[in-house]
Parts: structure tokens; C-alpha cells; sequence
């Protein structure tokens, strides 16, 4: 919307930061609240673990589920640098003040499955990232298990498609659940 960006200019802005991924479909973006909401209801209906990949620099959505893992009774374990270090910075700057703490993977097995909340690298299908690991059975940490769920909470970046859906494939090819944007 040119005309709408010369408004604003007009007004004294002097910057725009915005995403473009996805700008050429119309409509509305959905808000972190819908997207909690929608967290909360696939999480809170999963009998095992769930394991929970999304960009990590994304803190409102870290935010949302550090929100529900406190409302289902889950606990946060986190796999990948990345989501450690964003995490970190987020609480030490005050972002993530509500977060839970988190549980260390070495833990994990004391855990039930059922209060097990995983956060894992790899929204994009990287092949290096934990969620890719976990696919292929290769993490060092963790093995997902037939009946656990896997949500991909963010859209896909166009380009990315074909890694994403071999990561699908090989997560229901162990029987685990996998859900998207086009699910919930």
C-alpha cells in the first residue's frame, strides 16, 4: 500500500521494520493470541510428548509456549543453540519474565512423556538443526517416540517446501504426529 506508507512518512516516521515473507497473500496475519489459543489446543489434547519447533528468535512465540507448558502441566526442554541462546537473552533482558525454567535433557527420562514439552531448532527443515536430528533418529539427547506430536509453528518460507516435507515424512513414517499451520 504505497498510498498508506506516504501517509506515515508524512507523520514524522522515519523507519518501517517489517517481514515480507508471504506478503503477496492477502489478508491478515493471525495474532500470537490466536496462535496461543490454537498452541493450547493441540498441545493440551496430545497424550505423550510434544515436541515444538518455531523460528528462535520469535520471542512472543516462546512466550506463548512457555505460557502453555504452565497451563497443561507440561515441562520445557530445549534442544538447539539457537532457542537456548534467544531464550537466555529474552530473560535476562526481561522479555520472558513468566518463562518456566526449563528442564535439562539428561532429565528427561524422569519425566512422564506426557509432561514432556520439547522446544527443537529447525522450523525450516535446516538439516543440521535438532528437529532434523530427531527425524532421522540422530539426536544425542532425545528419541521421539511412536504416538508423540511434532508442531511446526511457523509458516513455511517459500523455497523451503521440499525439506519441510521430508521431515514430515520421516517423522509420520515413525508414527509420530505432525502438525502445521494447515492443521491448526
Amino acid at each position: 500500500d504505497d498510498q498508506r506508507l506516504i501517509e506515515l512518512g508524512s507523520t514524522g516516521v522515519n523507519f518501517i521494520v517489517g517481514d515480507s515473507t508471504n506478503a503477496l497473500i492477502d489478508g491478515w496475519s493471525g495474532s500470537e493470541k490466536e496462535c496461543r489459543t490454537g498452541l493450547y489446543s493441540v498441545i493440551s489434547q496430545q497424550p505423550y510428548r510434544v515436541a515444538v519447533t518455531c523460528f528462535s528468535s520469535n520471542t512472543a512465540r516462546l512466550s506463548s509456549l512457555g505460557n502453555v507448558a504452565k497451563s497443561t502441566g507440561r515441562r520445557i526442554s530445549v534442544l538447539g543453540r539457537s532457542l537456548q541462546n534467544y531464550i537466555q537473552i529474552a530473560k535476562a533482558t526481561g522479555y520472558l519474565k513468566e518463562f518456566p525454567d526449563l528442564v535439562p535433557t539428561c532429565d528427561l527420562d524422569y519425566l512422564p512423556r506426557s509432561e514432556q514439552l520439547i522446544l527443537a531448532t529447525g522450523s525450516q527443515g535446516e538439516p543440521r538443526a535438532a528437529m532434523a536430528k530427531l527425524a532421522k533418529g540422530e539426536h544425542p539427547d532425545l528419541v521421539l517416540e511412536q504416538g508423540d506430536t511434532v508442531v511446526f509453528s511457523s509458516k513455511v518460507i517459500p523455497g523451503n517446501e521440499k525439506k519441510l516435507f521430508r521431515l514430515h515424512d520421516l517423522l509420520s513414517q515413525k508414527q509420530i504426529s505432525v502438525v502445521t499451520e494447515a492443521d491448526a
